[in-house]
């Protein structure tokens, strides 16, 4: 019995501090975007264009050309030391992330059976270079989505989409969802919590609340929101005119170096 109990509690904690974790992670990355590093003084729109340039770049590197997706990790590399973010809590807050994309990397060696020459007279199986490359690829894109987040913030994010005039509706789809992701976890961890207590701490779910657990979860969910958002419009949210700074010399001249640093290592020049 007291066996049963441990292992009822353990795999309850485990579930707990999962979510405990992501939340925890989602709030410390929001954290770092008020910093005072020399990216966090960048113009947002800036930034912006350098990591959709930076995305670009490496989706159209050839799926066989290992050494440019390598290299492409300098810029990740130069954009943790500019903002002064650690670059280990950034691949280890992403780890879920690369778990995936690397199941997925490895997945695709069954589907590329083709041979490629190495060094000019190896061979090897391009299906081992093209799933490392697509890892590669995969982590590079979060981990530079990540740093964009962590050196900006979302109302930052925000603020530069709107000074390109993208629709209003859209940014403000963005920027709640991204409020909203805590406020729904929070709200399945103590759904988890009631059900495991209910279920004589089980937490697998029985056939007859699959439909009633997550639909509850998801009314609970609306209705919190509704009241999340009329809180933020008696707090003027949508009635304030938003006053976005403009681009400086030192943006371009951001921009143009970035882009042409990216450009140089996509294409293996150095």
């Amino acid at each position: 019995m007291l066996k049963y109990i441990s292992i009822v509690k353990t795999e309850r904690r485990v579930c707990m501090n999962y979510l405990d974790k992501v939340i925890r992670n989602i709030i410390y990355m929001d954290s770092l975007s008020s910093g005072k590093s020399f990216l966090h003084n960048m113009h947002p729109l800036s930034k912006i264009t350098v990591t959709v340039f930076f995305i670009l770049c490496v989706a159209s590197i050839d799926r066989y050309n290992i050494s440019c997706t390598a290299f492409m990790g300098v810029y990740i590399i130069i954009t943790a030391v500019l903002s002064e973010i650690s670059i280990l809590k950034t691949l280890k807050n992403i780890r879920g992330i690369a778990v995936i994309l690397i199941v997925f990397g490895m997945l695709n060696m069954f589907f590329d059976r083709g041979v490629v020459e190495i060094l000019g007279r190896y061979k090897i199986w391009a299906g081992i270079i093209s799933s490392f490359t697509f890892m590669l690829k995969g982590i590079y894109s979060v981990a530079v989505t990540y740093l964009l987040a962590a050196s900006t913030g979302i109302s930052g994010i925000c603020d530069g989409l709107r000074y390109i005039h993208i629709p209003e509706s859209f940014v403000i789809i963005i920027e709640l969802l991204y409020r909203y992701i805590i406020l729904i976890l929070d709200e399945v961890s103590k759904s988890i919590t009631a059900y495991s207590l209910r279920g004589k701490g089980s937490l697998k779910i029985k056939g007859r609340a699959i439909g009633s657990l997550p639909g509850g979860i998801l009314i609970r969910c609306i209705d919190k929101a509704g009241v999340l958002y009329k809180s933020m419009q008696l707090r003027g949210y949508g009635k304030v005119e938003y006053s976005i700074k403009g681009i400086r010399a030192a943006d371009v001249i951001y921009i143009a170096v970035f882009c042409i640093l990216i450009f140089i290592l996509s294409r293996g020049v150095i």
